[in-house]
């Protein structure tokens, strides 16, 4: 019974600490926020922009990323640059219409069925590009109109390095879809506030636009990684540039349909961070690198194993309920009508303890933050209720997804190091 006993109190200890950090990040968050809401002014400054949409089989995406670009409301001159990597479906028949019509440079880069992956593109791209600024835009992503206006105004200080808009589902119609704009919506808000406070580490393909002398500065893109939108971001800090990031810029991107299509994508999301992390160390808890040695890159850390330690906290309490329900079971004699009335009482009586108070102000801020996003973004109120009315699936079935992605992911770091990635284009 004491190790029980001993066992509970560290579980409470813990979650006691982690809901106080939460919180605590949570009104620090909002507070700059608030407090450095920093948008680019309109501008004068229209440069060249150069676009670079990579291809692999996307003869279903290749239409709505193109005409995205070719619909920009933007005053400076822009090219596209699609690089097909040898495409085996009708991809390749599609970007030749468009280059008949002189809309975009279309670049075949290898032999159908002979794919040298993404990142081999995107270097390519940059080779080719005329103009000082590129953006890289993924084939099943497309934007706005106002965001290469929106972005641009960035640039006029020398040391931004890349800028990049804000990210929501196309389209989310399944449950697994809808749960994934949750997230996104909650990662745009941490993005802006990380941009805010010199700390935005990452630099998605859903038309980022870089400086190109910085890209060549830090020699483009390397390949033997899982993520290299992750690692340009941290080769362009360590050269001294800063990301920024704005509202105003919307894309938008096709998400995993399925759970397979979604595992492969967070464990080589994830994989790509443990890499990464490991490369850039040095930047934790490093001065030089401000906000994002100190306090980001440390609570990204800090979170990962949050999420992991959450599951097995979950799955502690759901067994130990399983052994005391059984035990309550035999000491009863299999009485059920006595186990069912005394779990139904249990399930409705209320404990007020600090571990519900704090789990109600978590509760609390998050419903805020998903509130204000969604305002911010001009959801409509339909639109805002349905997000509410996914929230308990998103805190059950997509958490423990997560955590699980997490766990199994530091084998395939290990299994895929200095090896890049082919698939998923």
């Amino acid at each position: 019974m004491a190790e029980h006993y001993v066992i509970t109190d560290f579980f409470t200890l813990a979650s006691l600490v982690i809901y106080f950090f939460l919180i605590y990040c949570s009104v620090y968050f909002f507070y700059i926020f608030f407090k450095r809401n920093e948008e680019p002014v309109p501008t004068l400054f229209h440069p060249g922009i150069s676009v670079i949409i990579p291809i692999y089989n996307e003869e279903e995406n290749i239409h709505n990323a193109i005409t995205s670009i070719l619909g920009q409301e933007y005053a400076g001159p822009i090219e596209i640059i699609a690089i097909d990597d040898g495409s085996t479906d009708n991809s390749r028949k599609i970007l030749r219409e468009y280059e008949r019509k002189g809309l975009i440079k279309f670049v075949r880069k290898n032999k159908p069925g002979h794919p040298t992956g993404k990142i081999s593109s995107l270097n390519l791209g940059i080779k080719l590009a005329k103009y000082d600024y590129v953006c890289v835009l993924d084939c099943d992503s497309m934007l706005e109109p106002s965001v290469f206006k929106e972005l641009i105004g960035y640039f006029e200080n020398p040391k931004v390095g890349a800028a990049v808009p804000v990210q929501k589902v196309y389209k989310p119609k399944t449950l697994l879809e809808k749960l994934q704009n949750i997230e996104y919506t909650l990662s745009m808000c941490i993005r802006k506030l990380l941009s805010n406070v010199g700390g935005l580490f990452m630099t998605h393909g859903v038309g980022t636009i870089f400086r190109k002398k910085a890209l060549i500065e830090v020699g483009g893109f390397i390949e033997k990684t899982q993520t290299e939108d992750l690692n340009i971001a941290f080769k362009l800090i360590q050269r001294g540039y800063a990301i920024r990031s704005s509202f105003n810029a919307i894309g938008y991107t096709v998400v995993p349909k399925d759970l397979k299509s979604l595992y492969w994508q967070r464990i080589r999301w994830n994989s790509g961070l443990i890499e990464n992390f490991i490369w850039y160390k040095h930047m934790i808890f490093n001065k030089e690198y401000g906000n994002l040695g100190m306090f980001v890159l440390p609570i990204n850390i800090i979170g990962s194993f949050v999420l992991v330690y959450t599951l097995g906290l979950m799955i502690y309490e759901f067994l130990k309920n399983v052994y005391y329900n059984i035990k309550d079971l035999l000491l009863t004699n299999f009485d059920i009508a006595y186990f069912i009335n005394e779990n139904l009482k249990d399930l409705f009586r209320i404990r007020i303890n600090s571990i519900t108070v704090l789990s109600a102000i978590s509760l609390i801020l998050f419903i805020a933050f998903i509130y204000y996003m969604s305002k911010r973004l001009k959801t409509s109120a339909k639109g805002l209720i349905k997000s509410y009315l996914y929230l308990p699936f998103y805190f059950t079935i997509f958490f423990v997804l997560s955590a699980f992605f997490y766990i199994v992911s530091p084998y395939y770091a290990k299994k895929r190091w200095n090896k890049g990635w082919l698939k998923d284009h």
